[in-house]
């Protein structure tokens, strides 16, 4: 019942951890007896050094450590190297000399730059056509990578032929998401995906792959390459990126997680309100939201044209102008409009 109690992804990164802190155990002239190099805080202080000198961020050496520690509590040791002196200081003395690689923010899959792309696949081909409804559905959805495919070939969680349905009218598809990292209940999360007239429409490239698919049972993986294995994050990424490589240069400034981003920029770029876009996104602050988009040069010319246009002034009330704040958005409102356009959904 204890080890139930974490995740098996969990479970995977504190084993990483446990076989880092082996391995340097092992590498040394004389090796200490785990028992007793454990219990002592001068080895997890050489651990930490270790870790800087190979080249690791002090995060990771952290992450490392504390889940040795949940390791050790579950077999009834009360090994907590995080809490002794000499083992935080020199945590801290690493955080202070490392100097972080400057980082290159990922660019936005939009929904314009998915129709540019539409007449790169070929829907006759099965391969095309999953990596094709893969996207769709994760830029219309704002969905994670790791939501959409599975971490590896191995991966026991990820979308089944269950996990979908549509309305009457197959005009609403539905993706239930039985664990996400928001979901901290773990009560499954509906994601919502309306028909449009655009070359992406994401329940258009559903259909298209269930109709060009062999027949599956209702756990077969919804997004397969083979017909037996989910797709992999891996295998996704790749394929995408050959065909993106089409149409940009610079096919490195893009990853697994443009596609949320460019989800929330497309939402963004259309006018809609931010407690909106963080309610699709499913963050539980608009603070979160809004690190997910940013002014596109479309949006700033826009934006320019309507100030010399202006024609009277009026006072701008600056405390209308608060910091995100940490409410939730009611999500009913949202839906309630969904309902009103679309239907009735309760037949989900």
């Amino acid at each position: 019942m204890i080890s139930a109690a974490i995740k098996p992804k969990t479970r995977n990164a504190y084993e990483s951890g446990m076989r880092s802190v082996m391995k340097f155990l092992l590498s040394a002239t004389t090796p200490l007896s785990p028992d007793i190099a454990f219990k002592d805080p001068l080895f997890w202080a050489l651990y930490i050094v270790h870790m800087a000198d190979i080249g690791r961020t002090p995060e990771t050496a952290r992450h490392y450590i504390s889940g040795c520690q949940t390791l050790f509590a579950e077999v009834g040791e009360q090994i907590r190297p995080l809490r002794w002196p000499i083992v935080r200081r020199t945590l801290k003395g690493f955080y202070n000399k490392w100097i972080p690689p400057p980082k290159s923010k990922k660019q936005p899959i939009t929904v314009t730059l998915l129709n540019r792309l539409r007449d790169s696949f070929n829907l006759s081909i099965h391969a095309d056509r999953v990596t094709w409804a893969m996207a769709c559905v994760a830029t219309y959805g704002l969905m994670r990578c790791g939501e959409i495919a599975a971490d590896s070939l191995c991966d026991s969680t990820f979308l089944t032929l269950a996990d979908l349905d549509f309305n009457d009218e197959k005009s609403i598809a539905r993706i239930f998401l039985v664990s996400s990292k928001s979901d901290t209940k773990h009560m499954g999360v509906s994601i919502y995906l309306a028909t449009n007239n655009s070359p992406s429409c994401p329940v258009a490239a559903l259909l298209s792959l269930l109709t060009s698919s062999r027949p599956k049972s209702p756990s077969s993986p919804l997004f397969s390459y083979d017909f037996v294995k989910p797709a992999s994050r891996a295998q996704f990424i790749s394929r995408f990126k050959k065909k993106l490589s089409l149409v940009v240069n610079d096919v490195k400034s893009f990853s697994g997680h443009s596609f949320r981003r460019g989800g929330a920029q497309s939402l963004f770029d259309a006018g809609l309100e931010i407690s909106d876009i963080q309610t699709l996104g499913r963050w539980r602050t608009d603070l979160v939201a809004r690190r997910y988009f940013g002014m596109t040069k479309d949006r700033l010319c826009e934006i320019s044209k309507l100030m010399t246009t202006t024609a009277s002034s009026r006072p701008l009330q600056f405390e209308s102008l608060k910091p995100a704040t940490n409410t939730l958005p009611v999500v009913s409102t949202l839906f309630g409009r969904v309902r009103k356009e679309f239907g009735d959904t309760s037949r989900f």
